[in-house]
C-alpha cells in the first residue's frame, strides 16, 4: 500500500467511476480573478513598505526645525507626536486652512510656515508627512540597518535599484507620491555618493551587481553613519540602564518583602 502511487484526483475532482478527471475552467478562472484582485490590493502595501522611510530624513529634518522655530505650536511636531497623528491633523485642518481659517488649522499653518521659512515645497513635505505616516503602520526599509551597521555598498545598490523600479512598483492609487520620492532617492544619492570612482566592486560580498558598483561614498556618507551609529549605541545603553534598574528594583523589593517576613515570623 505503501509503496504504490496513491491517486487522489478524484477527491480533488468528484466523478463517477467511469467517469474522466474533468477541470472546472470556470472555476479556475474565477480562482485567478480573485488572486489578481489580491495582488492590486497588496502592491499598495508593497510599495509603502519599500520607499516609506525615503521620506524619515525629511520629516525629522522638519521636527528638528520647529523645535527650533520658537513658535506658540511647535510642540505639535514635537517626538511625543507620532507621524501617523500628525498626517490624520494634516488631512483634517486641509479644508479649513485653504478657507483661511487658520484658528481650525494649527498644524497646517506650523507645516506651511516651516516651509516658507526653510524654502521648501510645502505640497511635497505634506506627502512626504502623509508617506512617511503610512509607512509606519507597515513596516521598515533596510536603509537605517545599511547607515547603521555601515553598510555602504547594499545602500548604493538600494538607491539604484529602488530608483530604476520606482515607476513599475508605484501602484495607481499612489502615484501622486511617486515623483516626490524620486526626488527624495536623487537627493541621497547625491549627498552620499560620487556617481564615478574607483567603485565599491569588492565591497558587495555576494550583492547583484549594477551600476552602482561605480559610486563611491561622500565624506556626508560617513558621518551620517557614524552619527546613526553612535545614536543606536546610545540607545541601547539606555535600554541596559533602563533593565538593570528595573532589575535593581525588583531585587530590592525581594529583599524588603524577605526581611518583613522575617521580622514578622520574629
Amino acid at each position: 500500500m505503501w509503496g504504490s502511487e496513491i491517486d487522489l484526483s478524484g477527491r480533488l475532482f468528484p466523478r463517477s467511476a467511469n467517469q474522466k478527471p474533468r477541470l472546472d475552467y470556470q472555476e479556475l478562472e474565477q480562482q485567478v480573478a480573485v488572486l489578481k484582485q489580491q495582488l492590486v490590493e497588496v502592491q499598495p502595501a508593497r510599495f509603502l513598505c519599500r520607499y516609506g522611510d525615503y521620506a524619515a530624513g525629511k520629516c525629522q529634518g522638519l521636527r528638528a526645525t520647529a523645535m527650533k522655530s520658537g513658535l506658540e505650536n511647535q510642540a505639535d511636531l514635537s517626538g511625543n507626536t507620532r507621524w501617523t497623528a500628525i498626517s490624520k491633523r494634516l488631512h483634517r485642518e486641509q479644508q479649513y486652512y485653504d478657507s483661511g481659517d487658520m484658528l481650525e488649522a494649527p498644524m497646517d499653518f506650523l507645516v506651511n510656515h516651516l516651509c516658507r521659512a526653510e524654502s521648501l515645497n510645502t505640497q511635497d513635505t505634506i506627502l512626504e508627512i502623509h508617506l512617511y505616516a503610512a509607512r509606519n503602520n507597515m513596516a521598515h526599509s533596510p536603509i537605517q540597518q545599511c547607515l547603521e551597521t555601515g553598510n555602504y555598498a547594499k545602500l548604493a545598490s538600494l538607491l539604484h535599484r529602488d530608483e530604476a523600479d520606482l515607476d513599475k512598483l508605484c501602484p495607481q492609487t499612489l502615484l501622486q507620491y511617486k515623483d516626490v520620492l524620486r526626488r527624495i532617492i536623487v537627493e541621497l544619492r547625491a549627498q552620499w555618493f560620487w556617481m564615478s570612482g574607483p567603485g565599491l566592486l569588492e565591497d558587495f560580498d555576494g550583492e547583484e551587481l549594477d551600476e552602482s558598483t561605480r559610486w563611491w561614498p561622500k565624506d556626508k556618507l560617513w558621518q551620517d553613519m557614524s552619527n546613526v551609529s553612535e545614536a543606536a549605541v546610545r540607545k541601547r545603553d539606555r535600554v541596559v540602564e533602563a533593565e538593570a534598574v528595573v532589575n535593581l528594583g525588583t531585587d530590592v523589593a525581594g529583599r524588603l518583602k524577605t526581611k518583613s517576613t522575617s521580622c514578622w515570623k520574629w
